[in-house]
């Protein structure tokens, strides 16, 4: 199952903006029928889907969506075509990353079918992510004050006005320490 589609013609293609297009392809693929009770549910099937002759592929998802533009390397789209997170970005082994249709499937399944009833829309947060932007910063910080022989520190500074939220701000105080 492709994480996203968006299927143009040829002149549709014009009057859409540049992201439901592929760079310098203005035409996609036809859609083929999916059928939601065949889900790929381990990397060998979802290898077997893409090698088969079907027109989409996890990767035309990925290029489609410029994934690596916007989310690399915490996100991408993985053998099922479903997103995944990486939680530590490039040092994220394979059996930590997470699937988002997953965590989305589980809470907003009913209880009585194991899931925890929520209803959509969900705001899912990632505070590994959050750590993992922290420590980079800093490390740079750290190694440009090293290389340029500074004699004091960084002291990063979060702007609360950009996000306000309790959680958030939490992480940044705890991950800050």
């Amino acid at each position: 199952m492709p994480a996203l589609t968006c299927f143009v013609d040829g002149a549709a293609a014009l009057l859409h903006p540049p992201g439901y297009a592929l760079a310098g392809d203005f035409t996609l693929p036809l859609p083929f029928t999916f059928s939601a009770a065949a889900t790929i549910t381990d990397d060998a099937d979802a290898t077997a889907v893409e090698d088969s002759n079907s027109i989409w592929s996890p990767s035309l998802s990925s290029k489609l969506f410029r994934i690596d533009g916007w989310g690399f390397p915490y996100f991408g789209v993985n053998a099922a075509g479903d997103i995944s997170v990486r939680p530590h970005g490039s040092a994220t082994m394979s059996h930590q990353e997470i699937d988002l249709l997953k965590v989305v499937k589980k809470a907003s399944d009913p209880k009585c079918c194991g899931g925890l009833g929520l209803q959509l829309p969900l705001v899912v947060r990632f505070p590994d992510v959050l750590k993992d932007r922290l420590e980079s910063i800093h490390a740079a910080f750290d190694g440009a004050i090293q290389l340029q022989g500074y004699e004091s520190h960084y002291q990063g500074v979060y702007p609360v006005k950009c996000n306000q939220d309790r959680y958030i701000v939490e992480d940044i105080v705890e991950f800050g320490r």
